[in-house]
């Protein structure tokens, strides 16, 4: 497990070095031993081989700029599955995902949030507008999703907890960190989500020329699902006991390592950070 790292000063906007601000770890919460039975819910295919698209490439259903793949309810095997590695530290975890969910194909990119939100945190110009949209705390990421529901006529979800919200709110929100990790393995084990070499999936340290670069442009998962693994870091939602906001996904300026499906780091509450990034979900109806 990493050392941890100091956390940077809330909502500057100096830059930082990469991690700054960022807890890594590998390890998966909690760490306990479950008895090893098949996952229900998604078939275990292999990973999807369909050509990478730009967000405006792809055609959202009417009314709804933000396209969605749907994640079937089931029971999940998660955390340190035989196919996560040697280096995930914990046990194997079983999730009940009691609700179909849909979550984005594509984190939440530049144009979009300036299209909602009417500004950005922060613009990557070279990257443009379907750079994956960055330097965002939780709390401005929630109220985006708050504004792009009332936007298409749905419940916003606010900060109530995540629970409650998943079967409560059928508007935009930040997924749990069970939604995402089921949404990232697409009933597959594999180190990344969507195969098991990261050059082909994610956009991490080894491959990246040091710079951010649009969603959508390497292999999705089985579920059609891009840039779960690198791109940018993934905010969660608060959940009850568990102190800051869980990232997932790893980013761009990482080793391949920290994008592996099971690696797991942290962010203060209301503090940015220059990798950090999201993706939205919501309860299917």
């Amino acid at each position: 497990m990493a050392a941890p790292h100091r956390s940077s000063p809330p909502l500057r906007t100096a830059r930082i070095p990469p991690l700054l601000g960022l807890l890594a770890s590998t390890a998966c919460a909690p760490a306990t031993e479950r008895p090893s039975t098949a996952p229900r819910g998604l078939a275990t295919t292999p990973p999807a081989t369909a050509s990478p698209h730009s967000a405006n490439e792809l055609v959202a259903p009417v009314g709804q700029r933000y396209p969605m793949a749907r994640v079937p309810a089931g029971r999940y095997r998660l955390c340190c599955t035989p196919g996560q590695g040697a280096g995930c530290e914990g046990g194997v975890t079983e999730h009940n995902l009691p609700h179909d969910v849909l979550i984005g194909t594509f984190e939440v990119t530049q144009g979009l949030y300036a299209e909602v939100a009417g500004t950005g945190p922060e613009h990557d110009e070279e990257c443009g507008v379907d750079c994956p949209v960055h330097f965002v705390s939780a709390a401005e990421a929630e109220a985006f999703a708050d504004a792009l529901s009332v936007r298409e006529g749905l419940e916003p979800c606010g900060r109530r907890d995540v629970t409650a919200a998943a079967s409560t709110c059928r508007g935009y929100r930040l997924p749990s960190e069970e939604e995402w990790e089921v949404a990232a393995r697409a009933g597959a084990d594999t180190p990344y989500a969507g195969g098991a070499q990261a050059a082909l999936v994610a956009w991490t340290a080894e491959n990246s020329a040091h710079k951010r670069h649009p969603v959508g442009r390497l292999q999705p998962n089985a579920l059609g699902i891009y840039d779960m693994s690198g791109g940018v870091y993934e905010l969660i939602a608060a959940q009850e006991g568990r102190e800051g906001r869980a990232l997932r996904g790893g980013c761009w300026a990482v080793p391949a390592e920290g994008a592996q499906i099971h690696a797991r780091s942290s962010i203060s509450d209301g503090y940015r950070h220059h990798h950090v990034g999201f993706r939205l979900v919501r309860t299917a109806p």
